[in-house]
């Protein structure tokens, strides 16, 4: 069993904290005079008003020392800087015992919040906005709350996806709203591959004759089928579709890439013709040619440059890039109204 701590040389309660069972000597008075939680328990109301032993095996030790530290003005002791687990315990003792107005001077002044802005493991987001919430940081709070909207995953059954634990000390209300304003992205994006298949389906060559060619609509349609595919949008009824349980991210990415792949022609004749005029020009010694010296390659490179029938120009008949950029834009904040307005007063409390 670790060493008693004494924290009051006039002690008179002494916390149990943790499975580690950390013996922690302090004066119920100081107690009473930072936490409204432990003004009402040692009030005479409450049967711990009497008590000279309380244990508390739920209470993170290390976080529980720093309240208690700080409501006993033993300043020197406290850490100068927390790693993102300790932050997360420190949280969950300020919120039971409503001691965030306690620990704000030196969540500033020791930047003990810094392993949070740092945050980018999915499997910790649910803990950083649950601390986001706890010590009123608004800014990390929407941060965090975006990269879930973007990069969460969903199974067949509209739940969260595996690996991320959001159902544990996130806000009520959070991951229904998370959720619901993804699907409504998700609508917004399936109207966008709707109406990019019908456009791949009405494209037609738009090069004049006789160089307009079906192979170049066949390719402009096909590409467009790729992409499809390829975020899981379905066509075909009675498939089973997967752009719904990919994330935000991944579908904007793969769309972003997205690209028409359109018909080239040679025009065999002309360059036949071409071959048989710089041969002729070179065996007469008529003309200067700048070409003198490359190479065979070189020369066929050239020369097919001249005769090439490009249909870029119809693949431009299709495009995404703005809408789908105006899609993601437009996303609205996945913060509710009113879990703003909780973590504006738990921002002002200490202040």
């Amino acid at each position: 069993m670790p060493s008693t701590i004494i924290l009051h040389n006039a002690a008179d309660l002494t916390l149990v904290l943790g499975k580690e069972k950390q013996e922690v000597e302090v004066a119920k008075s100081a107690l009473r005079m930072v936490s409204s939680v432990w003004c009402a328990m040692f009030g005479s109301d409450w049967a711990e008003h009497k008590a000279t032993s309380i244990d508390l095996p739920e209470d993170d030790p290390h976080a529980m020392l720093i309240v208690l530290r700080i409501a006993h003005y033993q300043h020197k002791e406290l850490p100068k800087k927390l790693t993102m687990e300790e932050l997360v315990n420190l949280a969950v003792v300020c919120d039971k015992y409503d001691t965030v107005h306690l620990v704000r001077h030196f969540l500033d002044q020791y930047n003990w919040t810094a392993p949070n802005k740092n945050c980018t493991l999915y499997s910790s987001y649910g803990e950083s906005l649950f601390v986001s919430w706890t010590f009123g940081n608004l800014e990390d709070f929407q941060r965090v709350a975006r990269d879930v909207l973007m990069n969460i995953e969903v199974d067949r059954n509209g739940a969260v996806g595996k690996g991320w634990a959001l159902s544990h000390l996130t806000p009520s209300g959070f991951i229904e709203n998370i959720l619901q304003v993804r699907a409504n992205v998700i609508a917004r994006i399936r109207l966008l591959c709707a109406e990019l298949y019908i456009s791949g389906s009405k494209a037609s060559c738009g090069v004049v004759a006789p160089y307009n060619k079906p192979e170049c609509r066949a390719m402009i349609l096909g590409s467009v089928m790729n992409i499809l595919k390829t975020v899981g949008y379905v066509v075909v009824p009675d498939t089973e579709p997967t752009l719904a349980l990919q994330s935000l991210k991944n579908i904007r990415l793969k769309l972003q890439v997205f690209k028409i792949y359109t018909f080239e022609e040679l025009n065999w004749t002309l360059m036949l013709e071409l071959y048989k005029r710089e041969m002729a020009a070179r065996n007469t010694g008529f003309g200067q040619f700048s070409y003198k010296k490359e190479t065979p390659d070189e020369q066929e490179s050239r020369i097919k440059s001249q005769c090439r029938t490009s249909h870029e120009a119809c693949g431009k008949q299709v495009d995404i890039a703005e809408k789908l950029a105006n899609i993601i834009r437009s996303i609205p904040s996945p913060v509710l109204d009113s879990h703003k307005r909780h973590i504006e007063i738990q921002a002002a409390k200490g202040v």
